[in-house]
């Protein structure tokens, strides 16, 4: 009986003992935990690679890939592991002379970004995709959660900006232009229940539609400048229960656009110089319960503010903003 209560003495020592070193061995192996930081810079010899390509194909989930001020002629990027953080760092890392955010030219040739994997972070980069091709610059996946892409400067594109987004993407800070045919930022559609996005201090300028919400429920869109749309500032499509405020819309053909979403609030915003300010169709529905309040209507205003629109396909209707403001408000994003 000692020799079996000295064996399991020694078999619960070893139990105590095993979890740390398989912890050490997953944290060295396992490339999940590996956190790696792989650089990229365009002068040969300075960087662990010369280009982003490159350094994607050799990542694992959870690296970081810091890409050095210089031209990157890139496209069809694909980020297939999760928690990649793909950083622009505005410097030289070597030799040469370069300055500024590192400059990604896809051409036109293909999407630039195409995100496949959850929680991918794309920060510091200025990015443009000219050419004849109907491409975007990024596009996320349906297995893109938590996107997160900020302090970009993003523009020229055939297509879209940024297309397709998925749940809890973050969109901050970044400088948004001159799209091709379609979007500066679109939000979903995907069948799943996508939503829960923030776009939050973007300036968005000379795109067809700036910002086109579709299917998503409970995205946060504030603070954003959008301007000089040809179609629409902010189209909603479907389902709803969306915050839009603090945002600037302003010199677009249609300011803000409803069709068939539901419970949306739209509170605290600058209407300013749009052709059309903002209107709504329901389709087969009837108002919809979206909210307007409080929003500054081009000029001061002490009596309510008619929002024109239809219900049931051709039946008009007027909606109220009871609240108009009676001043602009200040947006931080300048």
């Amino acid at each position: 009986m000692k020799k079996v209560g000295t064996l399991l003495i020694v078999l619960l020592i070893v139990l105590l003992i095993l979890p740390s070193s398989t912890g050490y061995f997953l944290e060295d192996h396992h490339p999940f935990f590996s956190k790696h930081i792989i650089t990229v810079d365009d002068e040969p010899g300075d960087a662990d690679y010369t280009t982003i390509k490159e350094a994607l194909n050799h990542s694992n989930p959870g690296d970081t890939i810091e890409v050095f001020s210089g031209t990157y002629k890139e496209h069809g990027l694909y980020i297939t592991n999760q928690g990649i953080s793909l950083i622009g760092i505005p410097q030289e890392l070597g030799n040469g002379n370069d300055t500024g955010k590192p400059f990604i030219n896809g051409q036109g040739l293909y999407h630039v970004i195409y995100v496949e994997a959850p929680n991918v972070t794309i920060t510091g980069f200025h990015i443009e995709n000219r050419g004849e091709g109907y491409w975007d610059i990024i596009i996320a996946d349906f297995q893109a959660d938590g996107l997160l892409i900020s302090n970009n400067t993003l523009c020229y594109s055939g297509n879209s900006i940024i297309a397709w987004t998925h749940k809890y993407t973050k969109i901050i800070n970044n400088t948004i232009g001159h799209a091709g045919i379609h979007y500066g930022i679109c939000l979903g559609p995907w069948d799943d229940g996508t939503g829960y996005n923030v776009v939050a201090d973007n300036v968005i300028d000379h795109c067809p539609t700036g910002l086109l919400v579709w299917g998503d429920v409970r995205d946060t869109i504030i603070r954003n400048r959008i301007s000089n749309s040809t179609v629409f500032g902010i189209d909603i499509a479907g389902r709803g229960w969306n915050s839009f405020q603090f945002n600037t819309i302003e010199n677009n053909a249609y300011g803000l656009h409803i069709y068939a979403s539901v419970l949306n609030r739209i509170k605290q915003n600058n209407f300013i110089n749009n052709t059309r300010q903002a209107g709504f169709d329901q389709s087969l529905g009837f108002t919809g319960g979206n909210r307007w309040s409080q929003n500054y209507w081009n000029q001061p205003r002490i009596l309510p503010y008619p929002i024109l629109g239809t219900v049931i396909v051709i039946m008009p209707w007027v909606q109220f903003d009871w609240r108009p403001a009676s001043l602009p408000y200040s947006v931080i994003k300048q």
